[in-house]
């Protein structure tokens, strides 16, 4: 085995158990978020947290992206956590009938699964995540 593919093995071990990581801190954060703004949550929530925390963490660390104005990372994460939503919502709540959450009775929804003032709010999580995935890239993995 030649030195190349050691590295290249320890590095893709490396990324793996970084991605692994923060996806754990995306599903623990998002759950408990959620717990902590209506009371209680569902297991898929934690799922779709990391899901969304992962793909900040990725994107965050492509160079030209980590340049962008973090307003306009923001509301990239925002329109992310809104499709992710509506998908998720369509599959977990009008397919499976699992009733998670119900967002017909606010104003500007759509198939009561999105709506505009949640979609406000996930652009004010996503700029708290997209520095916590800063401070994690910097912190924990010691890259700049």
């Amino acid at each position: 085995m030649s030195f190349t593919n050691v590295v290249f093995k320890t590095s893709y071990r490396s990324k793996a158990v970084e991605y692994l990581l923060v996806c754990a801190i995306g599903g623990v954060f998002y759950f408990t978020l959620e717990v902590l703004w209506r009371g209680w949550s569902h297991v898929s929530m934690a799922i779709c947290g990391a899901l969304c925390f992962s793909f900040f963490y990725y994107i965050e660390d492509k160079i030209r992206f980590r340049r962008l104005p973090l307003i306009f990372k923001a509301i990239v994460g925002g329109v992310f956590i809104s499709a992710l939503e509506l998908v998720a919502g369509l599959v977990l709540n009008k397919l499976l009938h699992l009733r998670i959450w119900d967002y017909s009775h606010m104003p500007l929804d759509f198939l009561g699964q999105i709506c505009l003032q949640m979609s406000i709010l996930w652009v004010f999580v996503s700029f708290a995540a997209f520095l916590l995935c800063d401070i994690i890239r910097r912190n924990i993995f010691l890259r700049s």
